[in-house]
Order: C-alpha cells, then structure tokens, then sequence
C-alpha cells in the first residue's frame, strides 16, 4: 500500500522525529531509520498534524516486526504514551474538523517564513 504524503505530512514527520531524537520503544538512532507514526490514524483531521498525534519509531517497531505497532495495535502506544494521554488524544481526534482548518494551523504554527 502506497501512502500519499504532501508536503505537510513530510513536515509533520520530520518534526516529531526531531522531538523524540529516537525510536521510542527501543532507543535506536540515526543512522537507523526512525518513521514518525501517528498514534490515531492520520484520516481524523482534527489530530492528523498534531505533533502530540505522533511517535517515532524504528522500522522494526514501526513496521516490520512482530511487536510492531502496526502488529499489536493500540496497547503498543498506551504502553509508551500512557492511557490518560491515549485517551486525551482520541477524544480530541474525535473532533469534527475539516482537513483544511487542520493544516492550516498547522501551517501558521510550523511552516518556515518565506
């Protein structure tokens, strides 16, 4: 499956990736490949570029290991993340908003000046 990333997206990552510094499950960093991963899916607009929305990850845990986040699910998140703050998140990405008032604050909070 191919992922559609825009330019926004690639800037989301990039930062949250900057934030941890490190895979959060098992401490590797560069060179090793690190993926920000969004904690609840990136189609809930109202926390798709909420950097509070992403972790990173190796590739291991992110993607092709058998404890994997995409393996084991939402316990995986809760177990680094906490339930209290798995919970704020959730209700907060259960907010209606459109994509476009997302990455527009977004925008005007992350954006580099031209």
């Amino acid at each position: 499956m191919k992922v559609k990333l825009d330019k926004w997206d690639t800037l989301w990552g990039k930062l949250v990736r900057e934030r941890d510094g490190c895979c959060r499950k098992c401490g590797k960093v560069p060179p090793y490949q690190l993926q920000a991963h969004h904690i609840l899916p990136r189609g809930r607009s109202a926390t798709r570029y909420d950097l509070a929305n992403g972790i990173t990850l190796c590739v291991h845990h992110h993607t092709f290991g058998d404890d994997s986040v995409h393996r084991v699910g939402k316990q995986f998140v809760i177990d680094l993340i906490g339930l209290k703050e798995y919970k704020r998140l959730e209700k907060l990405s259960n907010q209606t908003m459109s994509r476009e008032k997302a990455r527009k604050g977004f925008i005007t909070q992350y954006a580099p000046t031209q």
